[in-house]
């Protein structure tokens, strides 16, 4: 797997990336979670987060799963996701997964991408726009 991985931190695409978001597993801090279970997906969180960092230019930006998604269960998360980019069927691939259940991962992938953009652009725009509509009506 950091075998995998390495080639694909190589790739053109990832270069230039300004930002690169992470999911951490939450459930690593829970005494009561089966360690067994989550524990590779730590590791292999903690890889990404090695290989893609650049010291120059931090870019990494890890993320807890609750933090991202605010708590919406997976299926939840697939709808809105394919309301706002279309159906997995009809995406573009580079790797297209092979088994049905791997999409979800490209869906947190992507849930986790807009979650990021949101705050890096378009929240000041949010802010931008509320101050306005308070100049406007009044309310300072």
């Amino acid at each position: 797997m950091i075998k995998s991985l390495k080639e694909i931190a190589k790739r053109e695409c990832f270069k230039d990336c300004a930002k690169i978001v992470v999911e951490f597993p939450a459930a690593f801090f829970n005494p009561k979670f089966s360690m067994g279970a989550i524990t590779p997906v730590a590791a292999i969180s903690g890889a990404c987060m090695a290989l893609f960092e650049n010291d120059a230019h931090p870019r990494i930006f890890p993320v807890y799963p609750a933090v991202w998604n605010g708590g919406k269960k997976k299926d939840k998360m697939a709808i809105l996701i394919q309301d706002l980019i279309g159906l997995t069927s009809e995406w573009e691939y580079d790797e297209k997964p092979t088994r049905e259940v791997d999409f979800e991962h490209v869906i947190d992938a992507i849930g986790m991408a807009y979650w990021r953009a949101d705050i890096e652009f378009f929240s000041h725009a949010k802010e931008s726009i509320w101050k306005q509509k308070k100049q406007r009506i009044g309310l300072h």
